[in-house]
């Protein structure tokens, strides 16, 4: 989720308060304990770190306490004896605990999927019921968040100010849990039909559009019957990725080369970096690498580059394709580049996060060995 959300979500936390420190620090502060959880991209200097580290401890429901108690520390406007209706650090410490709170849960709505119960699993949480940027959320919250405060300004109206705040978080629960019903009955809706067509699709996955819940896309993996010669067939697995509209409205799918499940396989055990992109992926897909990526890549004869990648994070809205292909470095967002033998062996790799800009450069795959206490500890694999 976007950091204005996020900050957002703590500060109508402070103004839904009916007591608070009367500091002007004290809704600033809330703003920024509940966006801190997104320090760990300074730490992010490699995709392997991206990937291992954002989203990682910082969001996890285990160390959440700790991370609370740090940050009730450093608020210290909050609860110095100074300060007119002060809290105690206990109860600072609880308000930054209800801050991160609020941040895992808004990520924790998104598609791009947030360790919470790290370090004990790097499973990526990912409810998949709102766009990464939802106006339809974010601007509400906004809206009461400032009548939250200026109601507080104004003598006698604090009361008025905390029911506006209330109903902003009230509001950041309930939107997502009701986009997150009407996308399963979408995806429901979608898959029943295809099936009902004799269509063999084997997974499925319902994400976010620009402009949920009205908009959705559906990623889904399906079987189909390719001719080889005369009387013989063969079966590839496709990913395809069609958009639904309001009513069930379907737009036409793009079409992709599933990545073949022994592929991959073959990619995690000869290494880790690999083994990690494709824990983050949904449904990779595979393609022959552009002719721009290849550069500075070894590639022998009877070897192939290939690049794999997911399909989370486009649009199936043209106006909204066109203002993500405006941004810097737009692109496939996260980029899986392999070259590999005839025999699946795995040659060289790169990795290139656009937007971020990170990138490994071509290299000589490794498998790490396992990671100490103290990696494990910080979600390091």
């Amino acid at each position: 989720m976007d950091p204005v959300t996020h900050a957002a979500s703590g500060a109508l936390l402070m103004l839904a308060l009916p007591r608070r420190p009367q500091t002007r620090w004290a809704v600033p502060l809330a703003a920024l304990a509940a966006a801190s959880p997104d320090i760990d991209t300074a730490f992010c200097w490699t995709p392997e770190l991206f990937l291992a580290l954002h989203r990682g401890v910082t969001h996890s429901l285990a160390y959440l306490p700790l991370f609370a108690l740090l940050l009730a520390l450093l608020a210290r406007p909050l609860w110095r004896p100074q300060t007119p209706g002060r809290f105690s650090l206990a109860g600072c410490w609880i308000l930054c605990a209800a801050c991160l709170g609020l941040h895992l849960w808004l990520d924790a709505v998104t598609s791009y999927g947030t360790m919470l119960l790290l370090p004990f699993s790097h499973l990526r949480v990912r409810l998949n019921a709102v766009f990464i940027v939802d106006l339809l959320l974010v601007l509400p919250m906004l809206v009461l968040a400032v009548k939250a405060a200026r109601a507080g300004q104004t003598p006698g109206r604090k009361p008025a100010g905390s029911r506006a705040a209330l109903a902003g978080l009230v509001w950041l629960v309930a939107y997502p849990l009701a986009s997150l019903a009407i996308g399963h009955l979408q995806a429901e809706r979608f898959v029943q039909a295809e099936l009902a067509c004799g269509r063999q699709i084997e997974r499925s996955v319902l994400l976010p559009d620009v402009l949920s819940p009205c908009f959705w896309r559906i990623v889904y993996e399906e079987r189909e019957q390719e001719a080889k010669a005369e009387a013989c067939t063969a079966e590839r697995l496709l990913v395809k990725s069609q958009s639904l509209g309001p009513l069930g409205r379907r737009g036409s799918p793009a079409v992709y080369e599933a990545l073949p499940a022994g592929t991959a396989q073959a990619l995690r055990a000869q290494s880790t970096a690999a083994g990690s992109c494709l824990d983050f992926f949904v449904l990779p897909v595979v393609q022959p690498l552009p002719a721009q990526d290849r550069q500075g890549a070894c590639l022998p004869d009877g070897c192939r580059a290939i690049l794999v990648h997911d399909l989370r994070f486009g649009s199936g809205l043209a106006f909204a394709t066109r203002i993500m292909a405006m941004r810097p470095n737009a692109n496939v967002p996260f980029r899986l580049m392999l070259v590999l033998d005839g025999q699946n062996r795995l040659l060289q790799e790169r990795i290139v996060f656009s937007d971020s800009r990170r990138d490994t450069g071509w290299r000589t795959p490794t498998l790490h060995p396992a990671p100490s206490l103290a990696a494990w500890l910080a979600g390091l694999e």
